[in-house]
């Protein structure tokens, strides 16, 4: 049985960041560095974030477990960790919601930085929306101005944007693997590059035309279902990714007549042209049963399906407890773990191989 590796083998044990952050993305680029094994040294700054004031200091234990704070008027310390460490993580160097301080004294020590030192500056809004600008971003401007609230919402009503700054979030977890790969180039190439630049506006977009759609992504995203339906006692999200899970599906549905017809046999042809139509005979079949029974239903004809949870719901799902991934703070109260867990290769079992030749090296002939 492999076992979860020590704190001394986690890959960046060794690795010293420096995090100054005011909002969720660096804070929590800052986080998932830490949980690789990293030691993050962060300037204690106030967080900004989308989530009620009495629940902040919550999120920010989350956010901030394990990192040890400098107190950001104590630059002595500070740069002492700048000098020395081996990434800069920044969000605030043009974005600060607080009242400019954060942004001059991330100024200030981005401009002490050594040369040779990796920065990874993260932002939500790299340009103003209006030419030669360069205007501060919150979650929701990074939103529109990626495209994503186009294709958020209904057909003919106002574009929706993503909640409780989950642009930062996925922006965050860009940024550490930013981070991470800067340290290891670091560690084989004498310069890495200076300056890493994150940005949320282009993390967000996604390779397809956006349109409002409702419950559906656009277009089916490519391949008809992509969406979620309604049922007996809430929703269901049905998404076949290939033509074999389609016809997963209509064995579900009892292979109906309607299937049957020109262009209803083929999943990405009915994502073009048929969507409307087909999502009301699904639409009908889901909603005459539980969320329970399509799930049963999804696995007996091999397609991929899921319950839409609320919060209670999905606190009680058997992955988290088989992952482990919920902990406990030093109140007893359960808040979110590690969104993984790393793994070492057993003592008894025999090495891996691959087939792949290395790196650089030419495939012999058949």
């Amino acid at each position: 049985m492999p076992s979860r590796l020590a704190a001394d083998d986690q890959p960046l044990a060794g690795v010293e960041v420096l995090e100054v952050s005011g909002g969720p993305s660096g804070a929590y680029c800052g986080r998932v560095l830490r949980l690789l094994g990293a030691s993050v040294v962060r300037v204690d700054l106030p967080l900004v974030a989308d989530v009620p004031a009495h629940l902040r200091p919550d999120l920010g234990e989350v956010l901030h477990e394990g990192k040890r704070a400098l107190a950001a008027d104590g630059p002595v310390s500070v740069r002492k960790v700048l000098m020395r460490c081996d990434v800069v993580v920044a969000d605030s160097s043009g974005d600060d919601a607080a009242d400019g301080a954060v942004a001059a004294l991330t100024t200030d020590l981005l401009a002490a930085c050594p040369p040779d030192t990796p920065l990874v500056d993260v932002a939500g809004l790299r340009d103003g929306l209006e030419e030669g600008t360069d205007e501060p971003c919150a979650s929701i401007v990074a939103t529109a101005a990626s495209g994503m609230s186009w294709g958020l919402g209904h057909p003919g009503e106002p574009p929706l944007t993503l909640p409780y700054d989950l642009p930062e979030y996925l922006t965050g977890t860009e940024a550490a693997a930013v981070a991470a790969l800067a340290v290891l180039l670091r560690r084989g190439i004498a310069d890495p590059g200076r300056r890493w630049d994150v940005c949320s506006a282009d993390v967000l977009p996604y390779e397809r035309p956006w349109r409002r759609d409702g419950a559906r992504a656009t277009m089916s995203g490519g391949s008809y279902p992509a969406a979620m339906f309604p049922c007996r006692d809430g929703w269901v999200s049905i998404m076949c990714r290939t033509q074999r899970e389609y016809r997963g599906l209509l064995s579900a549905l009892g292979h109906p007549q309607w299937s049957t017809r020109p262009g209803f046999d083929d999943s990405r042809v009915v994502a073009r042209l048929h969507a409307d139509e087909a999502d009301r005979h699904v639409m009908a079949w889901t909603g005459a049963h539980t969320r329970a029974e399509v799930f049963s239903a999804g696995r007996e004809h091999g397609f991929p399906v899921a319950p839409v949870s609320s919060l209670g719901e999905a606190l009680g799902e058997e992955q988290f407890a088989h992952r482990d991934f919920f902990a406990r703070d030093g109140r007893g109260r359960r808040r979110a773990g590690s969104p993984f867990q790393l793994y070492g290769p057993s003592s008894d079992a025999p090495p891996r191989t691959s087939n792949w030749p290395a790196g650089g090296a030419t495939p012999s002939s058949p």
